[in-house]
């Protein structure tokens, strides 16, 4: 018996909300040809039941900070556990299991400036029924963050991606982050989509604050919204992490190789990260 995948019209909401994460209803409806009703039953229904959710990340390399991909590996009976508390973690974006359940693939940031001893990266290996840690600092991304990943976002036409496809102005401009930012971050990884209104009781402030800040953090890349959804949903049974060495000076070669094959079979796996 064949899984269940993501018909036509979730597939292009799916796209849409890696564009856009807050894109209104009433706009998708429009670009989509469909009926606002449609839109937010249909979104209603894939969030309620897991199968799609539009989350808020910082860019932290816009805040001072540099982003790591972890490899973990445990024992099998602890990688659960230690997967768990890794994703409750503010400093981890992204935790999955691999290998069986015998490594952690872990996206975390630090410090640009590594002095805290309650780093991340200083408390694993210490941590009990850890086998190895392997750390990677990202310098280049070739795919994932603010672009998106290629495997769910072939959906839409070229003129629906420009309609969906939000401009900043002072795109330029420094991030700065206030007081309460942090509580409006937390907010956002858990639903992107929430309403002002609950955004701003979450990080204390007035719904025209939190419009503000919102405007402020995604002009100037500070925040973007991703989309987690299961590959298997888009039609991949099978999802694996390559680690290949490279000739520097083939670096965007190879990426630009490898496009094709994320795009038709393939998605980054589910997170693993307590809602």
């Amino acid at each position: 018996m064949d899984s269940p995948q993501l018909d036509d019209l979730d597939r292009r909401l799916t796209h849409a909300f890696q564009l856009d994460g807050r894109v209104p209803f009433s706009r998708l409806a429009e670009v989509l040809g469909v009926s606002d009703q449609t839109v937010a039953r249909r979104y209603r229904r894939l969030r309620s039941t897991g199968e799609v959710r539009v989350v808020g990340v910082p860019e932290v390399t816009k805040l001072g900070r540099v982003l790591w991909l972890l490899r973990v590996r445990c024992m099998p009976d602890a990688a659960g556990a230690i997967a768990t508390a890794l994703a409750r973690r503010d400093d981890t974006s992204w935790v999955s299991l691999r290998s069986g359940g015998t490594e952690i693939a872990c996206y975390t940031s630090a410090p640009r400036q590594e002095a805290d001893e309650g780093l991340l990266l200083g408390q694993l290996p210490g941590t009990p029924r850890v086998v190895s840690v392997t750390a990677h600092r990202m310098l280049r991304r070739f795919a994932g963050g603010p672009a998106g990943w290629p495997g769910r976002a072939s959906a839409l036409n070229a003129a629906q991606v420009a309609a969906l496809t939000p401009v900043w102005e002072g795109s330029a401009v420094a991030p700065r982050l206030e007081p309460g930012d942090d509580a409006l971050f937390a907010a956002l990884a858990h639903d992107g989509r929430a309403s002002l209104a609950t955004l701003a009781a979450a990080s204390g402030r007035s719904e025209t604050t939190v419009r503000r800040r919102l405007e402020h953090l995604r002009a100037t890349g500070a925040l973007y919204f991703d989309v987690e959804v299961d590959a298997a949903l888009l039609g991949a049974s099978l999802s694996a992490l390559l680690w290949l060495g490279v000739t520097p000076s083939r670096l965007d070669a190879v990426a630009a190789r490898s496009r094709p094959i994320r795009r038709s079979r393939s998605s980054p796996p589910r997170p693993v990260r307590p809602t």
